[in-house]
């Protein structure tokens, strides 16, 4: 699966606990965008929720690291 370095942005802000307010003032962007990002994000990764998707991202630090963002 390929992510973008936008969407992994994104699921960094996820895992740190951010709501889609906070993320959009933080990556400048609208609430809207974030919200498009989610969408792509849970449905490339088979993920259903927020909670899955920053379990998915400790994992993934734990294994290999990740594209550049």
């Amino acid at each position: 699966m390929r992510l973008s370095q936008r969407q992994w942005q994104v699921i960094d802000c996820v895992a740190q606990g951010q709501t889609n307010s906070q993320i959009a003032v933080s990556l400048c962007i609208s609430v809207a965008t974030v919200e498009k990002h989610l969408t792509i994000i849970f449905k490339r990764l088979a993920i259903n929720n927020r909670t899955s998707l920053a379990q998915w991202y400790w994992g993934q630090q734990q294994l290999v690291p990740h594209e550049p963002r």
